[in-house]
């Protein structure tokens, strides 16, 4: 299995696990000129969550949600309002997560981190992208 065939599968894992535990998929693979938003949910409290959504098979690498930096957010957040205006609910709740899963042993781990940007400033600034 390749990489990309990797993240399609730990994608399909996720969104099975966010409607699990009660969400609805809004949307999956939203893309802008400035990234991608793997999947966007409505949770049970009707916030809106755009979801980074990341897979390994070894941690020789690190842990999956290592690998979403600072410059990855800020460029989720221009993606996501994007999406936002677009469906005329930038008034709506909404939140950035993560979701990690680890394929190393025969089923997968998977690890859900809300509000990722909760306190920290991620201002979108387009020289910093």
């Amino acid at each position: 299995m390749d990489k990309r065939e990797e993240g399609m599968e730990g994608e399909k894992i996720a969104a099975g696990y966010l409607e699990g535990v009660g969400y609805s998929v809004l949307d999956k693979n939203f893309h802008t000129r400035y990234g991608e938003i793997d999947l966007i949910a409505l949770d049970k409290n009707g916030e809106i969550v755009f979801a980074e959504v990341k897979t390994r098979r070894a941690k020789s690498f690190g842990y999956p949600e290592e690998a979403v930096d600072e410059r990855k957010i800020k460029k989720m957040i221009k993606t996501a309002n994007i999406w936002l205006d677009g469906k005329n609910q930038l008034d709506s709740e909404w939140r950035m997560d993560i979701i990690s899963i680890e394929m190393d042993s025969g089923t997968p781990k998977i690890t859900h981190l809300q509000n990722i940007t909760q306190e920290m400033d991620y201002t979108s600034d387009d020289k910093d992208i």
